[in-house]
């Protein structure tokens, strides 16, 4: 017996055109901000034109262009960071980040990183590069993993996936052989405000994320001659005593 077929069951292949907002009017003020203000530009010009008004490999190359938008902005933020252009601004590459990208430095490192990743494949010949950082941090990671450098271990993937179905997960199982899934490694954990804030105003101090500064500190101090890290640890490790007096008496009064 054939099911019947819901009336108001939602159709998922049914894209609704993004155009049709331009004609809403929700009693909403829309923002001047010129990032906001391009958007719209760009939409109303689109959608003024009509089937004749388009030419095809145009479309093409500006798709293409905007795909890789995750480089140039990794591109931009390098020279922000590096030439420290934020200092008149903001006290910190990572504040300017929360600031201005309403995003945290750790998200624009791994966008400086990924453009590291592309220009090096670039220069090392390659037209199909990776399409997100994702993809580029898998590929970092797994080339390290490998012991190779990054060009080869991309090649090993395009030699072995049609780029259309290379993905993060792709590119870390055809270098380094599936893996089994590993167990969830979040954990949350209740902190005394005042041990938050120290944390917080030391990764700022040192512009980096959060869970980034707690990473860096945290990790094994290296036997190399890496002396800057054995400082770091010394003084995490002064200021902790300092402080644990104080912690554990917030937190038995709590």
């Amino acid at each position: 017996m054939t099911k019947a077929k819901d009336p108001y069951k939602i159709d998922r292949s049914f894209l609704a055109s993004p155009f049709r907002h331009l004609y809403q009017d929700n009693d909403a003020e829309i923002s001047q901000a010129s990032h906001i203000q391009e958007i719209i530009e760009v939409a109303e010009n689109l959608d003024s034109q009509i089937e004749g008004d388009f030419d095809l490999n145009y479309l093409v190359f500006q798709v293409l262009d905007y795909r890789f938008g995750f480089v140039k902005i990794g591109l931009l933020a390098a020279k922000i960071k590096f030439l420290r252009l934020y200092k008149d601004v903001s006290s910190s590459f990572h504040r300017f980040c929360q600031e201005y990208f309403h995003r945290g430095a750790d998200y624009l490192n791994l966008l400086i990183q990924a453009a590291d990743t592309v220009m090096e494949l670039i220069h090392q010949g390659f037209t199909v590069l990776p399409q997100n950082e994702m993809q580029c941090r898998s590929l970092r990671k797994a080339a390290q993993k490998a012991g190779c450098e990054i060009a080869e271990a991309w090649q090993w993937v395009l030699d072995k996936i049609p780029p259309h179905k290379i993905t993060h997960k792709t590119i870390t199982d055809n270098i380094l052989g599936a893996e089994p899934e590993e167990p969830p490694t979040l954990i949350k954990v209740v902190l005394p405000i005042a041990l938050v804030e120290t944390i917080l105003r030391r990764a700022l101090e040192a512009e980096m994320g959060f869970t980034e500064f707690l990473e860096e500190m945290f990790q094994p101090v290296k036997n190399a001659d890496n002396l800057s890290a054995k400082l770091r640890q010394s003084r995490w490790e002064e200021e902790e005593e300092k402080n644990q007096d104080y912690y554990e008496m917030r937190m038995n009064s709590g």
